[in-house]
């Protein structure tokens, strides 16, 4: 009688190594896209509302969804914090949230009350190439000191985005407060989310991979925007 055997399942380190080929292959896809999304920043930057000021609550409030997705140092910042805070507990994830909002409404209320920062566009990139280098670290950074860090760096980007808000009364501040905080939590946590989604596929060496991949890109476009920083 013949016996029927069922074939071998194939060993967890190929299964690992066809899916992190796979992640390779969209990281080198997504890192593609940066001289695009480089040249559109320029161009893009402080231009949620056409270049008007927000007169109206609603109009503040949309000019602070749009204002942290439409610049190239300040998404990629947010994308990066999200993956260096992605495998860390969810208190720490929300800590960096409330550092990130903390911080933005500082740099916008001390820029809306007379403070003149004309190199907070340059720090901005400075702190993507900060995180990018945090990902890229051999030895994880305590999520105490990470939340410090997000924090002051948000300081920079809160006084760069208060060029859109600068003259407007406070009702469309708040809003756009409100709006600014809202998005950048959303891409911090739904960073976090996404990632320990793909974890559960990609296998207990899909962080580091991540982490590694994220670091690269947010280090090319710091380097690329300090290359065209006279057109910002």
């Amino acid at each position: 009688m013949v016996q029927l055997t069922r074939p071998s399942a194939p060993p967890r380190a190929a299964n690992f190594a066809t899916r992190a080929a796979a992640f390779g292959r969209r990281g080198r896809a997504w890192l593609s896209l940066v001289p695009g999304m480089v040249g559109a920043s320029p161009v893009l930057a402080h231009h949620a509302m056409d270049g008007v000021t927000p007169g109206s609550a609603v109009e503040g409030l949309l000019s602070g969804f749009a204002h942290p997705v439409i610049g190239a140092d300040h998404f990629c910042f947010l994308l990066t914090v999200g993956m260096l805070l992605a495998f860390c507990p969810l208190r720490a994830r929300l800590q960096a949230v409330a550092a990130l909002a903390g911080g933005l409404l500082l740099g916008v209320v001390a820029a809306v009350n007379g403070l003149d920062f004309p190199l907070a566009n340059l720090f901005c990139i400075l702190t993507l190439i900060g995180t990018g280098l945090l990902a890229l670290a051999t030895r994880s950074v305590g999520t105490r000191p990470l939340v410090a860090v997000v924090g002051v760096a948000a300081l920079f980007h809160g006084l760069a985005f208060a060029a859109a808000i600068v003259g407007s009364e406070a009702s469309p501040l708040i809003a756009y407060l409100i709006g600014l905080s809202i998005t950048g939590g959303v891409i911090v946590l739904g960073v976090g989310i996404l990632a320990s989604t793909l974890a559960t596929g990609f296998g207990r060496d899909f962080p580091r991979a991540a982490r590694r991949w994220t670091g690269f890109a947010a280090l090319i476009i710091g380097n690329l925007l300090l290359l065209s920083i006279g057109t910002l």
